[in-house]
């Protein structure tokens, strides 16, 4: 037994013995009570032995680590080692007993003592902050909080969207979350001490909002506001409304749907101490705020449609309530259109031709809109209506001739074919015909009435006298081929174009002296103007007879012209819309746009008291297009199913109290569309003649629609 220890030794101290360090820091209690320390081999025949009974156990390996391991109430623990050089030296004492290992990081350190508590590892509320003073540990920094708006019991309509909120906030915050009605924001501080926000909303319950801010177990305050049945802004009675019946003859609305008419008065009931902006719903379009008009039933106001920017046909227009108590109410939306009405004025389905609308006297001496229809070659019929479509009595009742041209407006002359003769014709007297001959043109210019033949010849009478036989005979207008197409009528002189190009000129006094010759040009058929006269050859120049002389300017072919003084606007076959002056300063082409499709009817044009132009045509698209001038832009452009197959040129109506009519002669009808904004009663010029202006600078307040 002695040898086996002895040996047992030896192999120990060669190294042979596989030691474990064990894995507790310190005290080593749980290995060296474990299975090694107290099982075979500590209670074993080894651990009896001498080695158990050595000089090892009193050593310094015994308080180490060394001693507190498998090692300590192993084998080892009774052998030689304990009180070798192991034990004192460097293994018990030094470096790793005492040393890095033992009163170091491991020892003293996050393992032994527990992990250091800082700021980086505190989250505090966020209505708290963290210091590290003794320790990390959270203050408060927001000790109340106070709703300032919406104040306590306030009011907001039922179709409310978004409402402000403003916070007081005692103490510091960067942020504060609001929450109530199903919706929830972040209000953030302002350098006013106030947390700001909005909460937005889908849709409201009428009765009590609660409102809270704050955090759960932290400050919060709470308010309630009053959501009332009521929309911030409601149309009273129909919306849209309706202006009639539509029949097969006569449609007061829009055939797309009933819709308010631009120039209707919406009757609205707004919020208290409100103001109604308005705007059509259109990226580009601006918000006009509605003048109110005068008061209707039931506490509410009328508001102007006309005052807005309206570039369409037909469309949504939005209308919204600006409050400042802190809410934005839903928009309320409404359908415009420019429809007026439309009515049958002919007697056949298919005439031969509806002549161009003018305004002109009624029997009873008032103006009204007054259409002449060609149904077949030698009848007709002779129909006045006012703004509103509607049948007035006229001054010939029992009309059955064909209208032959487009009715004279100063005074009231129609020309007419019953089959026998041409005639003239107005309230006072029927005369002057001609038998086998047509009066196939009709225009005037201050006191004279001017009107042309098929054959070209032109005659005058003076208002002042309506006297038959005429005041004058100009002769005939020799044109080699084509018919008279068109007449433009100035102060002092005018001018008839062919439909083979050529242009008549005519030069008139008071009294009926005048001359007339076919001058050597050619033209395009409605090129020509009658305010100074003026026309446009088809090699592109713009001649101009002034009483200051005689002017060319280049401005490239035209198949329209309309003037306004110095300042010439014509379409020509590329297409395009062209501005042209013929002011020595600065004379000649000032701008261009491209249209959709080339326009041969004359537009009409509108002066605007801003000094802009509004332009009205059809082009051969079937499309009435709405432009303007300054800069020269298209507006909007419309048209029905297959178009506007038009009869004749469009023609106007002005109105003192309405935007005024364009009137479109189309097929066996008449159809009536509000023109545009901002303009004065008269100013209206048309190109290829002009019927209604007297003159051809506008119409006279005195021949005004009610």
């Amino acid at each position: 037994m002695r040898v086996r220890a002895r040996a047992l030794l030896l192999l120990l101290l060669a190294g042979g013995c596989q030691c474990f360090v064990p894995v507790s820091e310190d005290s080593g209690v749980v290995i060296d009570a474990g299975v090694v320390d107290a099982g075979v081999v500590d209670a074993g025949v080894v651990d009896a032995g001498v080695v158990d009974a050595g000089a090892v156990d009193a050593g310094v390996v015994d308080a180490g680590v060394v001693d507190a391991s498998v090692v300590d109430a192993g084998v080892v623990d009774a052998g030689v080692v304990d009180a070798s050089v192991a034990d004192a030296g460097a293994v018990d004492a030094g470096a790793v007993d005492a040393g890095v290992i033992d009163a170091g990081v491991v020892d003293a350190g996050a393992v032994d003592a527990g992990p250091i508590v800082t700021c980086a590892t505190v989250r505090c509320a966020p209505w708290a902050v963290c210091v590290e003073d003794a320790g990390a540990s959270c203050i408060p920094t927001v000790s109340a909080l106070r709703f300032v708006v919406p104040s306590f019991d306030a009011s907001i309509p039922i179709d409310t969207i978004r409402l402000s909120i403003a916070v007081e906030v005692t103490g510091t915050a960067d942020s504060i979350p609001v929450s109530g009605g199903l919706s929830s924001t972040t209000a953030m501080r302002t350098d006013a001490g106030l947390a700001v926000g909005a909460l937005s909303f889908v849709q409201l319950d009428a009765g009590l909002l609660f409102l809270t801010a704050g955090w759960s177990g932290g400050p919060q305050t709470t308010t309630v506001v009053n959501v009332l049945p009521v929309r911030a802004i409601e149309v009273v009675g129909p919306n849209p409304p309706s202006h009639g019946v539509n029949t097969a003859e006569f449609e007061p609305n829009d055939p797309e749907g009933n819709a308010w008419r631009l120039d209707d008065v919406v009757p609205i009931r707004n919020w208290p101490d409100t103001v109604v902006a308005a705007r059509h719903d259109s990226p580009d379009a601006s918000t006009a705020l509605l003048r109110e008009g005068a008061p209707c039933d039931g506490g509410c106001s009328g508001f102007y449609l006309q005052d807005l920017e309206f570039n369409a046909f037909r469309d949504n227009v939005e209308l919204r309530a600006i409050s400042d108590a802190g809410w934005e109410a839903r928009p309320q939306r409404i359908i415009v259109t420019r429809w007026r009405w439309r009515r049958v004025v002919a007697g056949v389905p298919n005439p031969i031709k509806v002549q161009t609308p003018v305004v002109a006297y009624t029997f009873s001496a008032s103006r009204a809109i007054t259409i002449g229809t060609n149904d077949t070659g030698t009848t007709g019929r002779l129909v006045f209506v006012d703004a509103e479509g509607n049948l007035e009595p006229g001054w010939a009742p029992q009309w059955t001739a064909a209208v032959t041209a487009p009715i004279a407006g100063c005074l009231p002359t129609v020309a007419g074919f019953d089959g026998d003769a041409g005639f003239l014709s107005n309230p006072n007297w029927e005369g002057f015909r001609r038998p086998g001959e047509r009066y196939s043109l009709l225009g005037a210019a201050d006191n004279v009435s001017i009107a042309v033949t098929e054959q070209g010849d032109v005659i005058s009478v003076e208002h002042q006298t309506g006297v038959f036989p005429p005041n004058f005979d100009f002769g005939r207008c020799g044109f080699d081929g084509g018919r008279p197409t068109s007449l433009a009528a100035g102060a002092y002189a005018g001018l008839v174009s062919s439909s083979g190009g050529e242009i008549c000129e005519f030069l008139y006094t008071p009294g009926g002296a005048g001359s007339l010759a076919v001058l050597p040009v050619s033209a395009y058929p409605r090129a020509i103007s009658g305010q100074p006269p003026a026309y446009v050859t088809r090699a592109g120049v713009l001649i101009e007879n002034s009483l200051f002389g005689r002017k060319e300017t280049d401005a490239g072919a035209a198949d329209t012209l309309v003037s306004n003084f110095v300042t010439y606007y014509i379409t020509t076959p590329t297409p395009q819309f062209v501005e042209v002056r013929t002011a020595s300063l600065g004379a000649g082409i000032i701008e261009r746009i491209p249209l959709f499709s080339r326009i041969t009817e004359p537009p009409v044009m509108r002066s605007l008291s801003s000094g802009e132009q509004r332009f009205f045509a059809v082009d051969d698209n079937g499309r009435l297009i709405a432009l303007a001038s300054s800069p020269l832009r298209t507006l909007w452009s419309w048209a029905p199913d297959g178009g506007l197959p038009l009869s004749s040129a469009i023609g106007f109506a002005p109105s003192a109290t309405r935007l005024g009519s364009l009137l479109i002669p189309t097929r066996a009808s008449v159809l009536s569309v509000v023109a545009s904004k901002g303009t004065n009663v008269g100013n209206w010029s048309q190109s290829g003649g002009d019927p209604a202006n007297c003159g051809g600078d506008g119409v006279s307040p005195y021949f005004d629609l009610p």
